[in-house]
């Protein structure tokens, strides 16, 4: 884990160096209630492939001072003060779910900075639940509770992962316990944005994977938002919820590669 300084703050900040650095710099970004380990199936995956991966803790979350963001808006410029921290060229922005809508605010923000997209379980809009809202406003543990019940599905409540001890639901629930206090503002943030328009307005090549059985973003709503980006792909899982990142990484991670393996700059 590195640590930087913004506007006075630390920021922590996972970072995986390639052995033979030949592909682009990566930046994924996390979503609501989580932190840089929702994504401990794709740093070293992608660092094994050439690139240098950065995933950082948004503020309040993980190792990040506080205090959490207000809006998706703010998340997207201090996420550029990472990149530009890092001396990050022209990078892949990875995002899931609330961490898709800050990857393509800041791609449309800074085009220049950002040579592809990848957002996984994203959709047209994030209609948060309006009980969802209470409990986390109150920092209630019921808010853990239906964020775990709608994220995951199938085998994956109760186990079912392939690799050995770990538990995707109890994973979830661990995290979020972690990250419970910047919970309410990250769902209001979600709530308020619309990424509808800067959605047509994205210049990058950009990958969408979905589950189709995901609850808190449907793949109905991403193929809406796909229909309002240039130079997209659609790619949806079949009996994937929410953290397929997590329940269903090596599948999300061979998206990823494909996608790269076409888009990449020599």
């Amino acid at each position: 884990m590195r640590h930087i300084v913004l506007s006075g703050r630390r920021v922590a900040v996972h970072v995986e160096e390639p052995s033979s650095p030949a592909g682009s710099d990566v930046v994924l970004v996390h979503g609501a209630g989580f932190d840089h380990t929702i994504w401990r199936y794709q740093t070293r995956f992608l660092a094994g492939r050439g690139h240098r991966v950065l995933a950082p803790d948004l503020p309040g979350h993980g190792g990040s001072d506080g205090p959490p963001l207000e809006s998706i808006e703010e998340m997207a410029d201090w996420l550029g003060g990472v990149m530009e921290s890092f001396g990050c060229g022209p990078a892949i922005l990875i995002g899931h779910s609330m961490g898709s809508y800050v990857a393509l605010h800041r791609a449309t923000s800074d085009p220049e900075s950002v040579s592809a997209l990848v957002l996984v379980g994203t959709t047209d809009r994030m209609r948060v639940h309006p009980e969802l809202l209470a409990a986390s406003a109150e920092r209630d543990q019921h808010a853990i509770d239906l964020m775990v019940g709608w994220m995951h599905t199938g085998t994956h409540r109760y186990g079912g992962h392939r690799s050995a001890g770990s538990w995707s639901a109890g994973s979830s629930r661990r995290t979020i316990e972690r990250n419970l206090a910047p919970l309410a503002a990250d769902l209001a943030a979600c709530e308020r944005y619309d990424p509808t328009g800067r959605a047509a307005a994205v210049d990058d090549r950009t990958l969408i994977v979905s589950g189709s059985d995901d609850r808190m973003t449907t793949a109905s709503g991403a193929v809406r938002l796909d229909a309002l980006i240039g130079d997209s792909e659609h790619v949806v899982l079949e009996g994937a919820g929410h953290i397929a990142v997590f329940e269903r990484s090596e599948e999300v991670n061979a998206a990823i590669v494909a996608f790269l393996s076409r888009v990449r700059m020599p």
